[in-house]
């Protein structure tokens, strides 16, 4: 089956192209950080200008992967992809794309552009507007996600889609930080025979790293992440073996092996609820999955002209 993308959205994915190399040149950024630690000096936030100037030491040192050795984002965005897709049926997969924002975390945001052919779900306890595109499945309609943290309601859903779309082909999940930019559909169909897709980190290639970031920046619990990294540590996991940025996930979740990977990564999870980009590598190297096993989606999301990643989450 072949799959041309239409003209509005490769328009769409070549804007938003232009938009990423200017807003992640080292000239703009350099601006940014320029202008903030101006503003904070004129407002003598002393504790603040000392904490942004620790983080770029840290940043510096949990930096190494040889395509932003600088620490910036490079400008190797590459061509937009080809126009014509190749499916291995005569009928394209069924796709959904989904997300889940519980308590009012992220602000739901509508795609740029919407292929009919593909349905847009959202897990949540907010209100949906009538007119959007995103289809509300109300998180206290499920059984499963009672009596679950929000962080943990948001962790489910994205680890167990086989669950909730056994009657679509193809899935592809997004956190509420991310913007659809252009046609989800070629996402889908580079997935090709491969089970599970993702992006690499775009600045390590190591959990040890990762969980010395999580622990300066205070995204997880330190004591349970030392005592984690611990564990892998004595069971032999290497460093510098991988590490994902797990906010955009493509699966075929009903294979046999995708469900068996999300299964064991929500095991880790739930034994280990520190990071998720923590523990899939490890779940990875236990399965016996390599790097070429699985689709990679590209070496940054901000790299990906598909779509936008906001800086900031509402809460």
């Amino acid at each position: 089956m072949i799959y041309t993308e239409p003209p509005a959205s490769r328009k769409m994915a070549e804007m938003n192209r232009a938009y990423l190399e200017l807003y992640y040149s080292g000239e703009y950024q350099a601006l940014l950080k320029k202008k903030k630690l101006a503003g904070l000096i004129k407002e003598k936030r002393l504790s603040d200008i000392l904490k942004i100037l620790k983080g770029r030491l840290i940043k510096k040192k949990l930096v190494n992967r040889p395509h932003d050795a600088s620490g910036e984002i490079k400008k190797d965005f590459g061509q937009i992809e080809a126009e014509r897709y190749t499916w291995e049926t005569d009928r394209l997969p069924s796709v959904v794309v989904y997300t889940c924002i519980v308590n009012g975390y992220d602000d739901l945001e509508e795609p740029g552009y919407i292929n009919p052919a593909i349905d847009y779900v959202i897990f949540t306890d907010m209100e949906v507007r009538q007119d959007s595109i995103w289809k509300k499945r109300d998180i206290s309609d499920y059984e499963q996600l009672k009596n679950r943290k929000p962080v943990e309601i948001n962790r489910y859903v994205k680890l167990h889609p086989q669950e909730f779309f056994a009657e679509y082909d193809v899935s592809i999940y997004i956190d509420g930080t991310i913007m659809l930019l252009a046609d989800m559909m070629p996402v889908a169909l580079n997935l090709g025979k491969k089970y599970f897709g993702v992006h690499r980190h775009a600045f390590r290639d190591c959990i040890y790293m990762e969980a010395e970031g999580v622990i300066y920046s205070k995204r997880a619990d330190s004591g349970i992440t030392r005592k984690q990294m611990k564990e892998y540590h004595e069971n032999g996991y290497p460093e510098h073996a991988g590490l994902y940025e797990n906010t955009i996930l493509v699966r075929r979740h009903n294979q046999a092996d995708c469900i068996r990977l999300m299964e064991a990564w929500w095991d880790e999870y739930m034994k280990y609820p520190t990071r998720d980009q923590i523990s899939l590598p490890y779940v990875m190297w236990k399965c016996r999955i390599v790097e070429k096993d699985i689709y990679i989606l590209g070496n940054s999301i901000e790299k990906n002209y598909r779509f936008r990643r906001k800086t900031e989450h509402r809460k």
